[in-house]
């Protein structure tokens, strides 16, 4: 699935396409930040090590009539510059948010 697709429907970059499936009405999109793109959410290093990778699913704006689901693999951070650690940062959701921005402002603007 062409990561192009990603950033023109549902505006997210720096991630990676593990898997795509459709299940009833959702299409459920498995994606996570490129390896190049991890980074401390407290200093901004990119000297980090990743320790521990957990999933979450957060809803992003509908392709036709079907829901889009994105199940996020994101990792736990240990910074080497600064010793803390953090859970990386979604450029797209909010923290404790289960949806995205995109969908956030689509809904707004209905």
């Amino acid at each position: 699935m062409s990561l192009s697709l990603l950033y023109h429907t549902q505006g997210i970059m720096g991630s990676e396409h593990i898997s795509f499936e459709y299940k009833e009405k959702n299409v459920i999109w498995t994606i996570r930040k490129k390896p190049c793109n991890l980074k401390c959410s407290a200093c901004k290093s990119r000297k980090v090590k990743s320790h521990e990778i957990k999933g979450r699913h957060i809803r992003g704006l509908p392709l036709g009539r079907k829901n889009t689901v994105f199940a996020v693999k994101i990792h736990r951070l240990r910074c080497e510059d600064c010793g803390k650690d953090l859970q990386e940062k979604l450029d797209f959701a909010d923290p404790f948010k289960s949806y995205t921005r995109s969908l956030a402002r689509y809904a707004i603007g209905l």
